[in-house]
């Protein structure tokens, strides 16, 4: 977990060093681990040329099992499971990083990508030689295709991406200039000046006073 919150850091601090800005995409999936289709995963399994016994363990593992709900003491017949992770057990994050290993590879190669168990995160660095107007834009212009490229992904191994969790900053020392919108699919991804990574408040400044103030008051 240190290592990517490290690495994450150090990747915004080089564009803010160089006197241009950075972008990051805090990406939350709903109910990441009851959404794991399985499916899905025998088919990446395969694909990754997993043993048969393990993959044949693992089906006996996770299918056969059923649910029903009770809302306000009525309760509805029995289903079967076709997707999601028995809850607590040690495996869960094990299975969703394994189901989602080409994840990062769906999106660009010119962008950071840091996948923390169901924690995605990932951070944009435009060109030191663009002006601060065109820095915006391109930073803009990338937000929406790394979005697109996620909603495609999401869709196609049914694992929904929770937009009411979903947010990006905008981290520069310049000025204040001016947020934009962004919007992918009808989808307005919120912004926010800071926001809580991994255990650190990162500030838009990435000046760490917020975060600092925030381990004062808890003690």
């Amino acid at each position: 977990m240190s290592v990517r919150l490290v690495s994450m850091i150090d990747q915004i601090g080089q564009s803010l060093s160089m006197n241009t800005a950075a972008a990051a995409l805090f990406v939350d999936f709903s109910s990441a681990f009851n959404q794991l289709w399985f499916n899905g995963l025998w088919l990446k399994l395969n694909k990754l040329n997993c043993p048969l016994y393990i993959i044949a363990w693992l089906k006996h593992y996770l299918c056969g099992r059923k649910a029903y709900i009770d809302i306000k003491s009525t309760i509805s017949s029995t289903f079967e499971l076709s997707k999601g992770v028995p809850q607590g057990s040690c495996i869960d994050p094990v299975l969703f990083i394994v189901y989602h290993h080409d994840l990062l590879e769906s999106l660009s190669t010119i962008h950071w990508k840091h996948l923390f168990a169901d924690d995605l995160a990932v951070s944009i660095a435009p060109s030191a030689a663009l002006s601060p107007k065109k820095i915006i834009k391109s930073l803009k212009k990338q937000l929406v295709q790394i979005l697109k490229r996620l909603i495609k992904y999401s869709t196609q191994w049914k694992q929904p991406i929770n937009y009411d969790k979903t947010y990006w900053t905008l981290f520069n020392r310049q000025g204040n200039p001016k947020i934009p919108t962004i919007k992918c699919k009808g989808h307005k991804i919120e912004h926010l000046n800071q926001i809580k990574y991994l255990g650190t408040i990162l500030d838009a400044k990435l000046s760490f006073t917020v975060h600092l103030d925030y381990i004062k008051s808890k003690i």
